[in-house]
């Protein structure tokens, strides 16, 4: 489930909806506490999702959510499928590489559940990020295409 934000949408009626043997996948920005915002939304409904948290960094114009952040940091350290994605702009590498090494220093995220993206929307720029997957192999960090992007390009699926 990705898409705008979707905690803020109560995910629990999506969970108490589909049979047990589903897997759901929800891609957020970490900015929203769901049990804050939604009181039907247990403790024990966290484990019920597989969590990637793409936080929005100062290269997208924002600034991080410090109380949410660390909520899903800390709770990463009990729950083994919460995930960590950064994107990466080539052009500003450093900056970006500079602030995504504090983020996950100063929350202690385990570099097995950091996720690095190189930032772009054309096939092009994607098949020259080796860079950014040389950088996650010395650093121990994860690397991830946009396979959407590498598949189809840019242009809108229906």
């Amino acid at each position: 489930i990705s898409g705008g934000e979707p905690t803020l949408q109560n995910l629990s009626i999506i969970r108490n909806a589909l049979p047990q043997s589903y897997s759901i996948e929800v891609e957020s920005n970490g900015t929203q506490i769901p049990h804050k915002k939604f009181p039907s939304f247990t403790f024990q409904d966290y484990f019920c999702f597989q969590w990637n948290i793409s936080p929005k960094m100062a290269n997208a114009g924002e600034v991080l959510d410090e109380e949410s952040f660390l909520h899903w940091a800390k709770l990463s350290s009990y729950h083994n499928r919460i995930y960590f994605k950064f994107v990466i702009r080539k052009q500003e590498a450093s900056l970006d590489l500079k602030e995504m090494e504090e983020i996950v220093s100063r929350f202690s995220l385990p570099k097995e559940k950091v996720s690095l993206m190189a930032e772009g929307v054309d096939v092009a720029s994607q098949k020259e990020a080796a860079w950014l997957a040389k950088y996650c192999q010395e650093r121990g960090f994860r690397y991830t295409p946009r396979l959407h992007v590498l598949l189809y390009g840019h242009k809108r699926l229906v």
